[in-house]
């Protein structure tokens, strides 16, 4: 028996562990290391030698007297020859054991959570149990849940540079699609850096298309790159629950999670389920509020840390949705996808994400200054939210390029090329987007007063001005309603129904709301009413 302490316990190797020559456990407590987590609490690693085995286990320092060292280790016994529980006695060894070496040991970090970390000074992101970038002298431990996630980069090392190389040379095949796709990846893995510096990140992704076009392949290949267990991490299916999504936005950090295949069904209330989550996914992704999560009888607030990816077989059906969202329409199949894509993927964001660590100073200062500048122009344009995410994929695919070109992937010629190209491919998104919110807009019967007012603003609803109305033929109101709706809007007695609610059709003593001018008849809808639901002016 050796003492290990000036006091009276001491330990027995291969035997346990004894206070005053009393046996109280058949194992031998150790404390590793010391860590502290980023909100200052205390984490003691645990040795625990039993018999020939050695465990390992990391416990909160205020939970330690609770922690059950039976339940925790196969075979352990925590008790004395006469059966008395000695629990106690143990932590209060362990206790001694951290008092007497707390002067020799420095608390290392113990981080819990992916994503991007400062540590002494530097900056290092977190992907899974790979830490890029530089970690500085610290030590750092990496909770046991998180080494399980790594980038899939394959079991051998690909050389950053090539793998850049060959991604930008595929994005060259349906650029239209994986251009913004991988960006939006990039923001993602920048989001808290975005945060930090004040600027809303861009939360979701929305690929829509028919069946068979390879929306979940492009998804998977660029988006979500960590594996866990053999298996590709943060996917989940439309039959997923709403809590089950919240948990994987609010603990995937700096990572993308991919809510698969909301697709048409026969079923028309599991349709609405389906569509139902999507909406509901959009605003956990987006809002920037605090949500309440379950955990066991108690509620913690969470917010989302996420980038969310949402495939479907069709667009979303309401304009705040699409505002929320940068939408990627996939209307042919995409061919030409080998084995290796997602793994060079992989690959070159691992190597960016190790550059930007390096350059964290000089890009934040950038990030910073070209937002404000950007903020300062856009001010009070249309869909301004949907600008500041375009901007951010272009951002973010712009500090890919300086990587690139740092690493000579790229030359400065290819580097311009690939910045107009997405230029050209962000426009083109927008105005699809802002082209479909109209349509949608136009197509809501609630909006009537102001599709009817904008129509005769623009000149493109002929009327007949008489005694305070526009007076137009139903057919000619029904003709321009379905232009602007793309056909949505086609129902005649919908629209006269609507007109009536709203309180917008003149009426005679009769209750007619219609009146013969030049021998047509038509609706008399008031002047008035319209101007005051539109704050235009009518074209004379």
């Amino acid at each position: 028996m050796q003492a290990i302490h000036d006091s009276v316990f001491s330990i027995r190797e291969n035997v346990g562990l004894f206070h005053k020559k009393r046996k109280i456990c058949n194992f031998t407590p150790r404390i590793r290391r010391v860590y502290r987590t980023e909100d200052e609490s205390a984490l003691l690693e645990l040795e625990i030698q039993l018999g020939t085995s050695v465990h390992e286990r990391v416990v909160r320092f205020e939970e330690l007297a609770s922690f059950d060292f039976e339940s925790s280790f196969m075979g352990a016994i925590c008790a004395d020859d006469q059966g008395k529980p000695t629990q106690r006695l143990v932590v209060q060894y362990l206790r001694e054991c951290l008092h007497e070496n707390r002067a020799q040991q420095s608390a290392g970090l113990y981080i819990t959570r992916g994503g991007w970390h400062e540590i002494a000074g530097t900056w290092c992101f977190v992907a899974g149990g790979t830490l890029l970038g530089q970690c500085g002298s610290n030590d750092v431990g990496l909770d046991p849940e998180l080494k399980q996630r790594h980038l899939a980069c394959g079991p051998e090392p690909l050389d950053t540079a090539e793998s850049v190389e060959f991604l930008l040379r595929l994005f060259l095949q349906h650029s239209a699609v994986h251009i913004p796709t991988f960006a939006f990846t990039v923001v993602t893995a920048l989001r808290s850096v975005l945060e930090q510096e004040g600027i809303p990140p861009v939360g979701v992704l929305y690929l829509d298309g028919p069946q068979g076009v390879g929306k979940t392949t492009v998804a998977t290949d660029f988006c979500t790159l960590y594996d866990q267990s053999g298996r590709k991490a943060d996917i989940f299916d439309a039959s997923s629950s709403d809590s089950a999504i919240l948990d994987a936005l609010a603990s995937a950090r700096d990572r993308i999670v991919l809510l698969d295949d909301i697709c048409n069904e026969s079923d028309a209330a599991d349709k609405r389920k389906r569509l139902a989550l999507a909406a509901h996914s959009v605003r956990m992704a987006v809002n920037d509020t605090d949500r309440g999560r379950r955990r066991g009888w108690k509620t913690e607030q969470v917010r989302c840390r996420a980038g969310l990816v949402i495939t479907g077989e069709f667009p979303l059906r309401s304009a705040s949705e699409l505002t929320r969202c940068i939408r990627i329409p996939i209307m042919s199949r995409m061919i030409g996808r080998s084995a290796s894509d997602r793994m060079h993927a992989s690959a070159a964001l691992a190597g960016y994400l190790s550059w930007f660590a390096e350059h964290m100073t000089d890009e934040r200062a950038r990030l910073r200054e070209e937002f404000d500048m950007f903020c300062r122009e856009s001010a009070q344009r249309r869909e301004e939210r949907l600008q500041k995410s375009l901007w951010q994929l272009a951002w973010g695919f712009d500090s890919f390029l300086r990587f690139a070109l740092e690493i000579r992937a790229i030359d400065s010629s290819c580097r311009d090329a690939m910045r107009e190209l997405l230029d050209e491919i962000l426009i083109d998104i927008f105005r699809e987007t802002v082209a479909l919110i109209e349509e949608l807009w136009s197509a809501d019967l609630r909006n009537l007063a102001e599709v009817i007012a904008t129509g005769i603003a623009k000149r493109q609803l002929s009327v007949t001005r008489r005694r305070g109305c526009v007076c137009v033929p139903l057919q000619t109101l029904m003709m321009y309603l379905q232009a602007v709706s793309a056909g949505k809007i086609c129902n005649e007695r919908q629209v006269t129904a609507a007109l009536r609610q709203q309180d917008l059709l003149c009426m005679d003593q009769t209750g007619k709301s219609t009146c013969k001018v030049q021998g047509q008849r038509m609706l008399r809808i008031y002047e008035n009413k319209l101007k005051a639901r539109k704050n235009h002016e009518f074209c004379n």
